[in-house]
């Protein structure tokens, strides 16, 4: 298979991906500034940057993986374009959120219940796509 078969989580996954990279030099460029490598070293801004990474780490993965099987199947290319425009959004929403306060922001909200919702939405298309396959 090449990536044709997989523009749009290709494409997501080059945007997502240029994201991880800045949320990950946040990170390194706090660390490199208070000097610590490892830990918080009780530091707030630092705190929220490895929390605001550690968010996009544990969320993003799956959510590719869903988005691409979402595209493998006979879903219209405005959908799965949806949900990928969806996911990008509501990433960097909550990144930007959650890297602004240690409230809960507006955006913060957003982008964690858009981030849920194409959980949903996901998964539940890939189950009825696949239900009569296996049943």
């Amino acid at each position: 298979m090449n990536i044709t078969a997989l523009p749009i989580t290709g494409l997501t996954g080059g945007a997502l991906g240029l994201l991880y990279l800045i949320l990950s030099s946040w990170v390194s460029l706090r660390r490199i500034q208070i000097g610590r490598s490892l830990g918080d070293g009780k530091d707030h801004q630092l705190k929220r940057a490895i929390r605001v990474h550690g968010n996009f780490a544990e969320f993003v993965p799956l959510l590719l993986v869903l988005l691409g099987l979402v595209e493998l199947t006979d879903a219209s290319r405005a959908f799965v374009g949806g949900l990928a425009v969806t996911l990008v959004l509501a990433r960097l929403a909550h990144a930007v959120g959650l890297g602004l306060t240690h409230r809960v922001s507006q955006l913060r909200r957003f982008g964690a219940a858009f981030t849920y919702l194409l959980l949903a939405v996901a998964s539940g298309r890939l189950i009825v796509a696949c239900w009569g396959l296996v049943f």
